[in-house]
């Protein structure tokens, strides 16, 4: 079995600064995920400090209301088809790379990108 996908939980996320022994673990997680050539996904990201963080650590998808609110799952596939929404901003709707998500909010914050997703 092939695993090419790591996902750091929620708690782990937001105790990011708040306690040195799980910044400590959720950095040598990431690390060994990248040494294997891994994605990683961070759950939960809150705040830009978190964001950014995660970003220096090269965890290029994060996921959290921080980028935009879940959907329901019509008005995320009318998000997905939209000729209006560019690619971007779909991948923004609940899921993002930061490459897109640092592009796209420099024109438009990521919390209004649900609306133009409906």
């Amino acid at each position: 079995m092939h695993i090419n996908l790591l996902k750091i939980d929620r708690s782990f996320v937001a105790m990011i600064a708040e306690d040195e022994s799980t910044t400590d673990l959720v950095d040598v997680v990431i690390d060994l995920a990248n040494r294997f050539r891994m994605h990683v996904i961070a759950e939960s990201v809150e705040t830009e400090w978190q964001k950014n963080y995660l970003l220096n650590k090269r965890v290029v998808y994060q996921q959290d209301y921080l980028f935009a609110e879940p959907l329901p799952l019509q008005a995320f596939l009318s998000c997905l088809v939209s000729p209006a929404v560019s690619l971007a901003q779909r991948r923004c709707c609940r899921f993002t790379t930061t490459g897109e998500y640092r592009r796209e909010t420099k024109k438009r914050p990521a919390a209004r990108l649900n609306s133009h997703c409906q």
